[in-house]
């Protein structure tokens, strides 16, 4: 499979640019990402992997109408 080039490329840019700051500061993505990378994947089909995760989380949020809950932070009493 190959990433659709249907839509907007102006979003696809987006969420592209996201993933790859997910990579660097997101710590599930990036074992996520680096998982792909193990299994013989390139680093642009991983990081369209991660893409995909993104969006669904993205999806998600947005039709339960929550806000984002990062796993495993802690927050200030």
């Amino acid at each position: 499979m190959h990433m659709s080039k249907r839509g907007s490329p102006y979003l696809r840019l987006a969420l592209w640019q996201a993933a790859s700051m997910c990579i660097q500061h997101n710590e599930e993505l990036k074992a996520y990402y680096e998982k792909k990378r193990k299994e013989g994947k390139a680093h642009g089909t991983a990081l369209g992997a991660v893409c995909r995760k993104l969006l669904i989380r993205i999806f998600t949020i947005l039709k339960e109408n929550r806000p984002y809950d990062v796993r495993g932070v802690k927050t200030a009493p």
